[in-house]
C-alpha cells in the first residue's frame, strides 16, 4: 500500500511539474517585417511590442519565443532577438538555424498564457487528488483477490 501511494505520488507530482514547465501558450501570426523589425534591435528594450496580423499589440520580451514554420512544416522555436535577418534568409545562431526567407510560411510571436496554464495545473491537480483518493477508499477491497 504505501509503495503504490508513494508511486502515485511521485507520479502527480511529475504530472503536475510537467503541466507547470510546458504550460499553455498563445500564438500570434505576425509578418516578416516583425522578424527584421526585431533583429535590427539593439537590445530588448528597443521593441516592447508588436502587431499581430490582427491588429493586435502583443507584448515581447527577451524571455518570447517566435516561433517560425517553414513550408515543410518543421517548426522551429527561436528566442527573441537573439537573430538576424539578412534580404534572403534567417540566420538564428544560438538555434544553430540558417533558413531562407522564402521557406517560411507562417511566423508567431508566442505568449504565456497565465489563466489557461493555471487552469491545466488544477486540472492535474484535481486528477491526482481524485486518483489518490480513490486509490485510498478501494485499499480494503479483496474484489481482485482470489
Amino acid at each position: 500500500m504505501k509503495t503504490t501511494l508513494r508511486a502515485l505520488s511521485m507520479t502527480a507530482a511529475l504530472c503536475l511539474a510537467c503541466a507547470a514547465a510546458a504550460g499553455c501558450y498563445t500564438g500570434h501570426a505576425v509578418d516578416r517585417q516583425v522578424l527584421v523589425q526585431m533583429s535590427v534591435a539593439s537590445t530588448a528594450d528597443a521593441v516592447t511590442s508588436v502587431q499581430d496580423q490582427e491588429g493586435a499589440t502583443v507584448p515581447v520580451t527577451a524571455n518570447s519565443v517566435v516561433m517560425v514554420t517553414d513550408n515543410d512544416g518543421l517548426r522551429h522555436a527561436l528566442q527573441a532577438f537573439s537573430f538576424e535577418v539578412s534580404q534572403t534568409q534567417l540566420v538564428a545562431p544560438d538555434a544553430d538555424m540558417i533558413l531562407g526567407l522564402s521557406t517560411i510560411e507562417r511566423i508567431e510571436v508566442r505568449q504565456l498564457s497565465t489563466a489557461s496554464t493555471l487552469g491545466l495545473v488544477g486540472v492535474v491537480v484535481a486528477s491526482a487528488a481524485t486518483a489518490a483518493g480513490l486509490l485510498v477508499a478501494t485499499a480494503g477491497d479483496n474484489s481482485m483477490s482470489r
